[in-house]
């Protein structure tokens, strides 16, 4: 690595974080102060163009400076290989919080209580749609609660 491609990089003010961009957080490259002017950020393991900022000491144990690597870089330097093991790590992840009892997925709908009210307005005669349009979900929501209890 040359001297000349190290350059640290100290946070953004917090106005200033991340740009979204097709579902992707990206840092905002123009929103960093940097210790000396550079003329583009390059990765400086591999001098390729930079895509990612790494914190030289983790953000939790207060550290400030970052410094421009590229995915790949900054795959080795967290440990990870591609994508299957990303997906190996997700998959280990998401196996703990279940252990831990964790309940995943999207939240429903319906509280256990309000769902109870539906389903006792279905018994007294009210429509599906009826319902949903009184609790304020769709259809399928009700219908989905009215086979679950059936089940």
């Amino acid at each position: 690595m040359k001297p000349e491609q190290m350059q640290l990089v100290f946070d953004a003010p917090p106005e200033a974080a991340k740009v979204a961009k097709r579902g992707k957080n990206l840092f905002d490259f123009s929103a960093f102060t940097r210790r000396e002017p550079v003329q583009a950020l390059c990765c400086i393991q591999c001098g390729a163009p930079a895509e990612e900022m790494h914190h030289v000491i983790p953000r939790s144990l207060g550290g400030t400076a970052t410094v421009p690597l590229c995915s790949a870089c900054h795959g080795k330097v967290h440990g990870l290989r591609g994508r299957s093991e990303h997906v190996a790590l997700t998959q280990s992840g998401l196996a703990r919080a279940r252990a831990a009892g964790t309940k995943l997925g999207r939240r429903p709908a319906l509280s256990a209580a309000r769902q109870a009210e539906a389903l006792a307005k279905i018994a007294a005669g009210e429509t599906i749609a009826q319902v949903a349009r009184d609790f304020g979900v769709t259809r399928q929501i009700i219908m989905r609660i009215r086979d679950a209890a059936a089940a």
